[in-house]
């Protein structure tokens, strides 16, 4: 790595010698070229070379990686905003439909702490299109196997959209904490 030794005399005579906290792969000045320096006259020895990357380069790379991590973060809360105003949705204007019970399986593509959340399957065939319908739960956090007393789950749809739904599971002890 490449760092300038940078020379220069301030306003009051004294000769300064600095080298700038930044460094490259490649050097980015040659030997004896002449640079723009910019200083406090009442403290000579905190000088800067008068370049974009030395006055702004550690602001820029912390305001990149600000915008990612916000970028990262809002995107998880418009997500999650989204869902829940659909869930919102389906609670106030839902269909009603009663589902065939098929199965309870393991959410393999999510491990949170060695553990993987159970969901509810079931199955319903719209009367009108006789298109089957395969409804997933959302996550839950222990088997909920036997507290399945039935072979019918209630399903809320969007009957414009069947694709947005969402399974009851009101059935389900709550856990507490």
């Amino acid at each position: 790595m490449y760092r300038p030794l940078v020379r220069f005399t301030d306003s009051k005579g004294t000769e300064i010698e600095f080298s700038p906290s930044t460094s490259s792969n490649l050097p980015n000045y040659s030997v004896n070229e002449k640079v723009k320096v910019i200083y406090n006259p009442e403290s000579p020895n905190n000088a800067k070379i008068k370049s974009f990357f030395s006055l702004w380069g550690g602001t820029t790379i912390l305001g990149v990686l600000g915008l990612v991590f916000f970028t990262i973060g809002g995107s998880i809360i418009a997500y999650s905003r989204k869902k829940e105003n659909m869930l919102k949705y389906l609670k106030q204007h839902g269909t009603k439909i009663v589902s065939n019970f098929q199965s309870v399986n393991t959410n393999t593509s999510i491990t949170v702490n060695g553990k993987k959340p159970f969901v509810i399957v079931s199955q319903w065939q719209n009367p009108e299109t006789s298109e089957l319908h395969i409804f997933t739960s959302e996550n839950i956090w222990f088997d909920p196997t036997n507290f399945i007393k039935t072979d019918k789950i209630n399903v809320l749809i969007d009957r414009k959209n069947p694709k947005r739904y969402l399974v009851d599971l009101s059935f389900l002890p709550k856990v507490t904490k």
